[in-house]
Parts: structure tokens; sequence; C-alpha cells
């Protein structure tokens, strides 16, 4: 006999197997004692949750043998044959492979027809939201008058795709995702019939994996016991799934409070050559830090951890502040963004986390009262008076913007290392009107988005007027145009221009346009034509 997997041998097969969505099978059970059975039901929700399988469970509720029961007995051939997928009189839709109109007027037609052998025909169309318009219009007229002996329930993970017309005729059931507690707790019945065993720890890993889906659970549960040889660690579940284990972030915070950027960037060195995942990680690490805040903020109850971990993080919230969590969380957020955009996120992680440490270390002078960071006019030769700022002062030339960049870059670093880096990847091109254009080679989009930043720029336009004695706004650009380019490609433009005219001229190529209605698309000369 060929081997089943978890998710199918463990689908729930009678309302209260259903777990974590109580709200949802007692109102079904109640409408089937009650008599009180609608036309057409849709079933919201996220992915493996049980959507499908309690629509299963309704219909043999409504077709089992021994009469309309909340509790199906499983025993008779009608329970039997809708529990495997084979049923008459059952059928079930995959809404993406059969979305056409073609399907629904199928569907239509056969309505009509009463059921083979049992109480009621019905429908169950899964991922309803991938019909057609058409489709949909094809079936809302039999939504609207639909036989007694039909009914039809539809499942969806996307709602808001489903046409109103349709979702007025359906009762509707929002489906939540699963809690940790009660994924563990049906993840420990398994391990108990499979005769396998797994710590805390690993069952927690698993289930938060899941993010809510039994399905999901069960399935990396599924493949850890293939090769768990009877018993699941917490390293197991780990190297399975590629996450960062809660030790090494951990690890990471107490670098990160302790301001030690080598010794974090050690740590990223080690989990990116363990062959981790960039973009799981960094989200794994703003929760890490988003359950810090929740713990630091004294809400404990919204932070689904063991009581060991949650011990751990408390700890590293009593060394830190609210503030400072603020700005970790939002330099993981932008670099998570920004590696989505890019095939080497080594990089963007790295700065991250340098950029964090600094932030650590810059944290006192952010804190001080702005009268401590004013300097007398006596210890300050630059004059910062709003009249300073609208005379222009010696940089009214690039080329005495070129001669003191160095100076910028160093009064940048001496704020912020990282946007030191980031500048350096850039040259003055122009400056305007007040306006500093510095440009950067296509390769260094990266670091020109970090220079835009609000607060990168901020400082940058400080060191320009710390530097230059001059309010200058900056403007960031990719492969600004030097003039000597702009001249070549007007003097390229004008001979192609005169080579079209020449062409154009041609007999043979008049009559050929006159003919076949070709226009003209490049004109090269002839030795550049590659004749390979």
């Amino acid at each position: 006999m060929s081997y089943i997997v978890l998710a199918r041998r463990w689908r729930p097969q009678i309302f209260n197997d259903v777990i974590g969505q109580s709200h949802i099978t007692r109102t079904l059970a109640k409408a089937i004692e009650s008599n009180r059975i609608g036309q057409s039901y849709l079933f919201t929700g996220p992915r493996g949750i049980g959507k499908t399988s309690t629509a299963r469970i309704f219909a043999k509720a409504l077709n089992c043998h021994k009469g309309l029961s909340p509790n199906p007995c499983n025993k008779c051939s009608s329970c039997k044959e809708i529990a495997e997928g084979r049923s008459i009189d059952v059928l079930e839709i995959d809404g993406a492979s059969n979305r056409g109109i073609g399907e629904i007027r199928e569907l239509r037609a056969n309505v009509k027809f009463a059921p083979a052998r049992d109480r009621f025909k019905i429908y169950i169309i899964d991922e309803v939201h991938m019909l057609t318009p058409e489709a949909f219009n094809a079936l809302l007229k039999t939504l609207e008058e639909p036989p007694e002996h039909v009914k039809f329930i539809f499942a969806t993970t996307l709602p808001y795709k489903i046409p109103l017309t349709i979702l007025s005729r359906c009762q509707r059931f929002d489906f939540k995702r699963i809690p940790i507690a009660e994924i563990i707790k049906c993840l420990k019945k398994i391990l108990l019939a499979e005769k396998v065993t797994a710590g805390d720890d690993a069952l927690f890993s698993i289930a938060k994996s899941a993010s809510g889906s039994m399905r999901d659970a069960e399935s990396v549960l599924d493949q850890l016991i293939s090769f768990s040889e009877g018993e699941i660690k917490t390293e197991d579940v780990d190297n399975l799934l590629g996450m960062v284990d809660h030790e090494t972030f951990m690890e990471l915070g107490k670098a990160v409070i302790e301001k030690d950027t080598i010794a974090a960037l050690k740590i990223i060195d080690r989990i990116i050559n363990d062959g981790k995942d960039m973009e799981q990680f960094l989200k794994l690490w703003q929760q890490h830090w988003r359950d810090v805040l929740m713990l630091k903020m004294g809400s404990t109850e919204l932070v689904e951890l063991p009581t060991q971990s949650q011990e751990d993080l408390a700890k590293q919230a009593n060394l830190i502040t609210e503030n400072e969590i603020f700005r970790i969380i939002e330099i993981i957020s932008s670099t998570g963004q920004l590696i989505r955009r890019t095939s080497f996120s080594r990089i963007p992680v790295e700065i991250a986390v340098a950029e964090i440490t600094q932030a650590m270390d810059n944290k006192a002078d952010e804190e001080k009262p702005a009268v401590e960071k004013a300097h007398p006019a006596s210890e300050n030769p630059v004059n910062m008076s709003p009249k300073n700022d609208s005379v222009p002062g010696d940089c009214a030339s690039l080329d005495n913007i070129i001669a003191k960049w160095d100076t910028v870059i160093q009064n940048v670093k001496k704020e912020k290392l990282t946007t030191s880096a980031f500048l350096m990847e850039g040259k003055p091109v122009k400056v305007d009107s007040g306006k500093l254009t510095v440009g950067f080679e296509e390769d260094f989009s990266f670091h020109k988005e970090s220079c835009e930043r609000k607060e990168s720029k901020k400082l940058i336009e400080k060191a320009l007027h710390d530097t230059y004695n001059e309010k200058l706004r900056l403007d960031c650009v990719i492969n600004p145009q030097n003039p000597e380019n702009k001249k070549h490609e007007d003097s390229h433009s004008k001979k192609k221009d005169e080579l079209t005219e020449e062409v154009l001229a041609n007999p043979i190529v008049k009559k050929t346009i006159e003919l076949f209605g070709v226009k003209i698309i490049d004109v090269r000369e002839k030795e550049e034509v590659n004749t390979e």
C-alpha cells in the first residue's frame, strides 16, 4: 500500500476535529440541527486552515444515510465516498483549472438533474476567486434561483476578488489562522501515534514556521519524521527550514546592545556561510525585536514564545530603550525592501548591522538637549546665521566643491561611518542655485538610495554647510552625463542624421518604402555592421 502523507491521514472527519475554527463549526452544526440550511456558502481564510475539510464534513452531515446530523457517521457509503473525494453527488471543482465560462455552463446544465443517490447535490469549488468574470456572470443566475436539491460551497484565500453580486448571495464564514498552541497540541497527538518524540522548542519552531496553517505544520513534521530516527531535535527543524535559531538571535542582540560592530558582523558571516536565506533572516530578526518591544511595553500575552525564550528576551528588553528598538526595526525593514531588488544581499545586511550598532553608539548624542549641541560664536569660525545661508560662499564653482570633497566625507564620517561609506561612491557633478548634484555609477544604486534617506540626507547637508560655509541641498542621481560625453553623443547623433538623409535619398530605398510601407529603424556605417 502506498504511503499517505500526514496531512491527508490526519484530515478532520467531524466538526470536533477541526482545529481553531469553533466559531464556524458551531454555527454550521446549529444550522443542521435546526434545519436552516442555506443554498450557498463562502469559506474564506489563509491556506491550510481547514476550509476544504470543513466543506467535506458539512457535505457528509447533509448527505449521511443516517439522516441530517452535525455528527456524520463516517461509516455509510456516502460518508466514505465524500471523505475519499469520489462521491458522484458531491463534486469538488478546482477553480484555478476550471475557471472558464465553458465549465460553468456545463455546471449550470447539470444542476437541474436530481442527485443520483444522496439527499443533495453539492458543489465544492475551491479557489473560486480564480473564475473569470464571464464565468461568474454565468454562475450568478444559478445562485439566484438554485434548485432545492443543490448546495454550493465556495472556498477562497482572496475573497476581495469575488464580485459583490456573488458575495451577496452567500453565507460567508471567515476562517482564522490557527494559534501556535493549538498547532503544537495537534502535533503532539500525531507524534504519539507515530511513536516519535520531539522537544517543546522543536515543536514550537515547526508551529511558528507554519504561520497558522495546520497543513503546513503537518507537511514539515512529515519531512522531519522521515529522517529523525525517532527523535526530532530543534537543530533538525532549523536546518530543514533554513531558520536561524533563538540562541543566535540572542547572541546578535547582545552584540547590538553592547555596540560591538565586529562581533555582530562575525555572527552575520556565520549565518551567511550556513546558507541561510537573508530575506527570511531579516523577517525573523525583525520579529525578534518586535517581541523584545512587546515585552518592554509589558505586553507578554502578545509574545508567542516558550517561557525560557520570553525570559531571555525580557533581559534584553531591560538593556535597551523603546526608541532604540523602533530605530532597529526601521533599519531592518528598509533593508528587507532593498535586498528584494538585488541578487547580492550580503552587503545590504552587513551595512544594516553596522548602521544599527552605530545608531546605538550615537544614542547619547541624540539624547542631548539641543542647546548643548550649539557652539558659542567664539569657538565656531563658521557663521551659522540665517543671513549667511542665503549668501554664496566659496563653493560657487564645481571646482571648489571637488577640491574639498574629502573634507565633506570626513565630516560625515565623524557622525556616521556607514553614511560616509555610501557617499564615497558618489562624485560631485553639478552645483546650481543652492543645489549640489552628486552622481553614482549604476552599480551603486543601493549607495545612492541610502544617501537619500531622510536621516542620511540631513547629515550630508550639514557636512556640506560645515565644509563650504553655504547651505546646499543634496540631489543624488545615477550615471550623470558629463559635458564631454554629451558633446560626443551630439556629434554622433548629427552624423547619424546625415547618414539617414543619405539613405532616404537612395531610389531603391524610396521605392521599398513606397511599396511595403516600411520605415527606417536604424542606420549604421558599413564598418560597424557585424558580418559574421
